[in-house]
């Protein structure tokens, strides 16, 4: 994979290889398998269903996947996300957030895609 087109989709490469001890082609792996399945959808369908206990669960998912693989700027706004969703009442524009939070993961999505062709 190249760094640098990951560092600009706000995935940090080299901390993301060291939390799996150095093993490139394991964290690649897993990076890659981060978008198999269809997270933001769930979520989307979740939040406007107003099932924020699902939302939760869903978008705390995210948080630690993403964290794990250090996708930095998508894990930021995730983390806001599941904030909000935490009480189950969500007070701010929960909307804005996961718009937001989509689109850091396309953002990332497209980058890690784009180098495995």
């Amino acid at each position: 994979m190249d760094r640098k087109i990951l560092m600009n989709a706000g995935i940090d490469y080299d901390e993301g290889v060291n939390r799996f001890a150095g093993k490139k082609e394991i964290y690649e792996k897993y990076l890659a398998k981060m978008f198999d399945a269809d997270y933001m959808n769930i979520l989307k369908d979740q939040l406007q269903e107003k099932n924020y206990a699902d939302a939760f669960r869903t978008a705390h998912d995210l948080k630690g996947t993403s964290g794990n693989l250090s996708m930095t700027a998508f894990y930021g706004i995730i983390c806001k996300l599941v904030d909000e969703l935490r009480s189950g009442k969500p007070q701010e524009d929960i909307s804005a957030l996961y718009d937001q939070a989509c689109n850091l993961y396309e953002q990332a999505r497209r980058a890690v895609l784009s180098l495995e062709k």
